[in-house]
């Protein structure tokens, strides 16, 4: 797999006949190693060992419904209430990120009331914060689980 500008992690692979195979800590089995699932594997231990975000709390290839739509998350953190706080939308290193993908992202924001919103091919990286009563906006980086917390226990 490709280097990606993500830090770099230990991670359980294993061939599985003729494909390999990554160990999903959060699906808790093994799933098929494809350029997509390197970056979403990726952000899994990103969110949760560098930034702390619950293991618990997320969910991968998660089902939502959007305007009477269903639409699956590559990573979904969910607040603890179970509503979702941080979407992560993935494609393979090789996929350029879209406008279009973006706004996707905003348009599931609105129903979702999602927080942070993250668009990523594992080189490239759009971070899009909502902020309760204003639009979306680009930001630079993401805050950690506990500055998450304290924003949404004084929202």
């Amino acid at each position: 797999m490709v280097p990606l500008d993500l830090p770099a992690f230990r991670f359980s692979v294993r061939k599985s006949g003729e494909r390999a195979v990554i160990f999903d800590v959060v699906r808790r089995k093994y799933v098929t190693l494809t350029p997509e699932e390197w970056v979403r594997q990726h952000w899994i231990r990103y969110l949760s060992e560098v930034l702390g975000y619950p293991l618990a709390l997320m969910g991968v290839e998660t089902g939502f419904e959007v305007g009477g739509l269903k639409k699956r998350f590559d990573v979904v953190v969910c607040r603890p209430s179970g509503m979702p706080l941080v979407l992560v939308e993935c494609k393979a290193p090789s996929v350029a990120l879209s406008s279009g993908a973006l706004d996707q992202l905003a348009v599931y924001q609105l129903s979702l009331k999602a927080r942070i919103l993250i668009l990523s091919n594992g080189v490239r990286h759009i971070f899009v914060r909502a902020t309760p009563g204003t639009s979306c906006h680009q930001v630079a980086s993401l805050p950690s689980w506990s500055q998450l917390m304290d924003e949404e226990s004084t929202a």
